[in-house]
């Protein structure tokens, strides 16, 4: 280790996996894309010199993953504040971050592990991270991008950088340029080959000429493969010779979903596998995940691989505290999920599967037109949550990659088995100034209303007229801050604003920049008196610098600055720390777009109770916000 980082978050010694030296490492830590990139390499450094100390070291890290900290999509990094690893089982679905980038990792270390040990396992796993979390990160048609990627929505939080659903771009813009990397790759992970073996990795129609000793041989594929789990080759050597065809028996056609022991089909389906050499059933043994087919081949062999696909329930360890008491269905090498917009376009947490179904009760149809023309939905029996009660109903479900194809709306993969549970799920996590505390700011117009800010209701764009939402008019050019003081000591994980502008040339525009201060005050809240001394002036007339929330969000005094304020110089006087500037994780800026939330995260565990946002407006104009989001640990 040439240096280590003795700081918190990005400057802690694992952040940038600078803890020990990489051939001693043992668990998956730290930002979970760089962490990818370098097992990958380290898995290419013991493949090219010998030297197998990063190959151990690369297959312990990999067990922790796999067995502790990796979503059943292939996603990994769970935790938002680092963009990485958190605790083992610490795998939450609607709070999760999964970037985009670090699914693309998890491809390229599982797929040089499946080189360096021709061991299908490792395959297994950046398939599924391949179809399920890095597909589900482009839009069907290309031109859009997730950057964070849940296991579930609800349809109001915008948990995309600031958007609810995929986005065309990105101030910090790795993963669109990262899945364009990553796509013209696949074709090189189909076929591998030794001097007299071809081993097939992820399937797809496609033809191909590969150079063994013996000679060359071309083969044709053909298959609708992640849908259809036939596959048919035709196998054409330049004259007849013996090599050893390899077929891929995926984790999933045997005893569960993904490799580790995260996950396990809870169901009592026993598909079985054949292989077929010119019409006649070939039985082979499955070694290392790969059933070998050896002969003298010659031209016209024809091969079928048949993987049936049928619907399987899976559950997760108990330790997963987010998914106790659910299930996920999955087909094939695909996870699906249960949208809005296949279920009454209503709230989709409404529904719950008590239990797998038999397979005689579960339809299986191909999508004829819009968005996800030609992808498999399934339609399966589950319960609906009405009023004090349930009804039987059926829940249509498509592949997890292709949900938000038709608008941001709600989405789950693990879906309760109780009412009770679907019944909790249907509320919002958004916090309201119930959960926050109490807010206060330099001015509020007339009319408007601070508490707006806090009620957790997200507006369809930055000119949305129906709400309520808090402006600074008429005064121009001066700098508000608003503060919100929690009811206790908190760790923020990130802070997001959705600003509100004028509809056409109104005198409220976007700002010009904007910041956060923290402070920790080891006092409680003000008393009732005390915001009463804070929202008058030292003669009892109404201050001039500030507006009191109380705990119903009605407001007090409603007289602006005559000049920017850095501070509240009648506060009450605690025992407390002096704000400080929040330093800001090392991708992320304090953003002025409209119509999304502007998102900001602190680059180290930031532990406060008050928490003030300052923000500067367009030399004259005034300045509002709809909304803002205050997430904790």
């Amino acid at each position: 280790v040439t240096y280590r980082p003795e700081g918190e978050g990005t400057m802690s010694p694992t952040y940038a996996q600078q803890h020990r030296p990489v051939g001693e490492q043992e668990k998956a830590v730290g930002h979970a894309v760089r962490a990818g990139y370098l097992y990958a390499g380290m898995a290419d450094v013991s493949a090219l010199t010998g030297d197998m100390r990063y190959a151990r070291a690369a297959e312990r890290i990999w067990h922790d993953v796999v067995d502790t900290k990796m979503h059943l999509i292939g996603g990994l990094g769970a935790t938002h504040g680092i963009e990485g690893f958190g605790p083992p089982y610490d795998l939450p679905n609607r709070d999760t971050y999964n970037e985009t980038c670090a699914a693309v990792a998890n491809v390229f270390f599982n797929f040089r592990m499946y080189l360096m040990h021709r061991d299908a396992t490792y395959f297994d796993v950046a398939e599924v991270a391949l179809l399920n979390n890095a597909l589900a990160g482009i839009s069907l048609k290309g031109d859009s991008f997730f950057y964070v990627n849940v296991l579930e929505a609800d349809g109001i939080k915008k948990f995309n950088h600031g958007s609810g659903g995929r986005s065309p771009w990105f101030g910090c813009a790795c993963c669109p340029s990262n899945l364009a990397r990553l796509m013209p790759q696949v074709s090189g992970y189909m076929y591998t080959h030794t001097t007299d073996e071809v081993y097939l990795g992820l399937y797809g129609s496609s033809q191909t000429q590969i150079a063994l000793d013996a000679g060359k041989v071309s083969i044709n594929q053909v298959t609708d493969y992640p849908f259809d789990g036939h596959i048919a080759l035709e196998v054409e050597p330049d004259q007849p010779h013996d090599f050893t065809l390899q077929l891929r028996i995926p984790t999933w056609v045997r005893e569960r979903f993904v490799p580790g022991a995260l996950y396990h089909y809870i169901d009592d389906v026993k598909p079985a596998w054949t292989v077929k050499v010119n019409g006649k059933r070939v039985k082979t043994d499955v070694n290392k995940g790969f059933a070998a087919v050896r002969r003298t081949w010659k031209r016209g062999d024809r091969v079928e691989l048949d993987l049936p696909m049928p619907v399987r329930f899976s559950a997760a360890l108990d330790h997963v505290k987010a998914n106790r008491g659910r299930l996920a269905v999955t087909r094939g090498p695909l996870v699906y999920c249960a949208e809005q917009a296949d279920n009454g376009n209503a709230k989709i947490q409404r529904f719950f599967m008590p239990k797998p179904c038999d397979s005689g009760r579960i339809q299986q149809t191909t999508i004829r037109q819009g968005p996800l023309k030609g992808i498999t939905k399934i339609s399966l029996p589950g319960q609906e949550v009405i009023e004090n009660s349930s009804r039987t109903t059926k829940v249509n479900m498509i592949p997890y990659y292709a949900w938000n194809n038709r608008g941001e709306d709600s989405m789950i993969i693990w879906m309760p088995r109780t009412r009770d549970m679907a019944a909790a799920s249907m509320v919002s996590n958004l916090l309201t100034q119930s959960d926050l505390g109490e807010v206060r700011v330099t001015h509020t117009k007339a009319g408007d209303s601070i508490a707006a800010v806090v009620d957790g209701a997200v507006p369809n764009s930055s000119a949305d007229q129906r709400g309520p939402r808090w402006t600074s008019l008429p005064f121009k050019n001066n700098r508000q801050d608003i503060t919100i003081s929690f009811p206790e000591t908190r760790r923020v994980t990130r802070v997001l604003v959705y600003w509100y502008q004028d509809p056409g040339k109104g005198e409220v525009r976007l700002p010009r920049d904007w910041w956060i201060d923290t402070r920790l005050c080891r006092k409680s809240p003000p008393s009732a008196r005390e915001r009463a001394i804070f929202s008058s002036g030292n003669d009892g007339e109404a201050g001039d610098i500030g507006v009191i929330v109380d705990a119903a969000g009605s407001s007090q005094g409603e007289k602006g600055p005559l000049e920017a304020r850095a501070s509240f110089p009648t506060e009450p006087k605690s025992d407390h720390d002096d704000w400080k500037r929040m330093k800001k994780y090392v991708t992320d800026f304090y953003g002025l777009e409209p119509n999304q939330f502007n998102m900001v995260r602190p680059d180290a565990p930031l532990t406060c109770n008050r928490l003030r946002i300052s923000v500067l407006p367009q030399q004259g104009y005034c300045m509002g916000i709809h909304e803002i989001q205050v997430e904790f640990e």
